[in-house]
């Protein structure tokens, strides 16, 4: 009988990007979508051939934030505009004062949120003005998502991948 099956070993070959291009990700989930959506990214860019690291809000090193080139920002809003808790660190360090000024750094933000709260997309929108007011240069505009995320999603994974592969 024929057995079925993946090949023992995937080809790890892939093409490199110019210059060494890293791209950062950073995802703030409270359910898993975020996250979800963030390892569908990180797949994607490295399909393309770019360097990729994807950290959970929680576990990103804030001390690397002023050595970034390229970030992309996957978060949720829960209850009342507040960030997920796992990203609470993160995101009190990005609003405080010793956040460094971000001149260099080129980014993307996706947001999830439920549009029957006032606060919609409350943390994406704090996280792409506080970065804007650091000097970060946003690589198109942020992305609200409503519970139905799937197909905007997909579209911004398209986009800020094709993006990071221009630079």
């Amino acid at each position: 009988a024929a057995r079925g099956g993946a090949p023992a070993a995937q080809a790890a070959a892939v093409p490199q990007a110019g210059a060494g291009q890293r791209l950062t990700i950073v995802s703030g989930s409270q359910t898993g979508n975020a996250q979800r959506i963030a390892a569908g990214l990180a797949k994607a860019a490295a399909a393309q051939g770019l360097e990729v690291r994807h950290f959970r809000a929680g576990e990103y090193p804030v001390r690397d934030l002023a050595k970034e080139k390229l970030l992309y920002l996957v978060f949720s809003t829960q209850g009342d505009g507040d960030p997920p808790d796992e990203a609470r660190a993160f995101h009190d360090f990005l609003m405080g004062r010793k956040a460094p000024k971000l001149p260099d750094l080129e980014f993307a933000v996706l947001g999830l949120g439920d549009y029957s709260y006032p606060k919609f997309c409350e943390i994406s929108r704090r996280l792409e003005e506080r970065l804007l007011a650091l000097g970060a240069k946003a690589l198109s505009p942020r992305v609200d998502c409503d519970l139905d995320f799937d197909k905007a999603a997909a579209a911004w994974t398209t986009q800020v991948v094709g993006h990071a592969r221009e630079r």
